[in-house]
């Protein structure tokens, strides 16, 4: 009978901690498909190591309950949102407004599986999370909202955060929208309604 494995072992020439990792993924990828397949009543301790292929001592060797495991799974996929930005941005140069809506577009829409787990109707654990982001995003956005409208006079900081969360907040729910189907357009007649929405509201905070 071979026993737990230990901190330091190698194993077929494959580190502890690289072994370690390589589960850890394996866990977040099917909790992912099993969160975006069937939300997070799908989601326990044995269906997700079932799905993963491992034995259930794997999970709690990663995380210590399946509220770390979500956090993770939401903190992945934010993550990789962040990446797929960045690449497209270019380095060292403002973005227009079209062309900055466009990558957010692209990023979220080429993969819409944090779009559709943080819309998962009812559930309490998610709902936190969505909020989190959502703090996180308008905080994230402000600076370039005042500088957009700069370009009609100064933003009135009074009506700057109730914009953010309103164009945030927003975004989101059409970006869900469209990414299911609910909306009848294509990409580029999206990120040019989205672009006159911003420059609207960007006008009406300016004085």
């Amino acid at each position: 009978m071979t026993g737990p494995e230990v901190s330091g072992q190698s194993y077929g020439g494959v580190p502890f901690s690289d072994r370690q990792h390589s589960r850890r993924e394996r866990l977040l990828d099917a909790a992912v498909h099993l969160l975006d397949s069937a939300g997070t009543s799908g989601v326990t301790v044995r269906g997700v190591c079932r799905e993963a292929g491992l034995n259930n001592r794997y999970f709690y060797e990663n995380f210590a309950d399946l509220d770390a495991l979500l956090d993770a799974v939401v903190d992945r996929l934010e993550q990789g949102i962040v990446r797929r930005v960045a690449e497209l941005l270019t380095p060292g140069e403002a973005a227009a407004a079209d062309e900055a809506i466009a990558i957010m577009v692209s990023a979220f829409v080429d993969d819409p599986r944090l779009l559709r787990i943080l819309h998962t109707a009812g559930d309490p654990a998610l709902a936190r999370r969505r909020e989190a982001l959502l703090l996180r995003s308008v905080a994230a956005l402000g600076p370039y909202l005042a500088a957009a409208a700069g370009e009609f006079g100064r933003a009135d900081p009074r009506m700057l955060e109730t914009a953010g969360y309103l164009l945030v907040g927003g975004w989101s729910d059409t970006l869900w929208a469209f990414s299911v189907g609910e909306l009848a357009l294509d990409r580029s007649e999206l990120v040019e309604q989205l672009t006159a929405l911003f420059v609207g509201v960007a006008r009406s905070i300016a004085r």
